[in-house]
């Protein structure tokens, strides 16, 4: 199965066996670094990890406006007479 493993190309997750958390239908990928007839090295990292992440957060405040209490259901019932 792994002779088919090109190095630099990704593949799911689900081929590899015997790793915590790795189960047969993982389709997360994983990337093939480097093979030999024995071994094969694989980053699990996601494909985007290299990249730097810059994140922007703006302070957003708003109040909530909860509607009155209003009460229960009445269970009295107006009596004809």
């Amino acid at each position: 199965m792994f002779d088919t493993l090109v190095p630099g190309r990704f593949y799911p997750q689900g081929l590899i066996t015997g790793l915590p958390g790795v189960f047969k239908g993982n389709t997360t990928p994983f990337r093939c670094l480097e093979k030999n007839p024995r071994t094969v090295v694989a980053d699990l990292n996601h494909p985007l990890a290299r990249f730097p992440l810059t994140i922007t957060l703006k302070d957003i405040t708003w109040e909530v406006q909860t509607k009155a209490e209003r009460g229960g259901s009445c269970m009295e019932f107006p009596s004809a007479g």
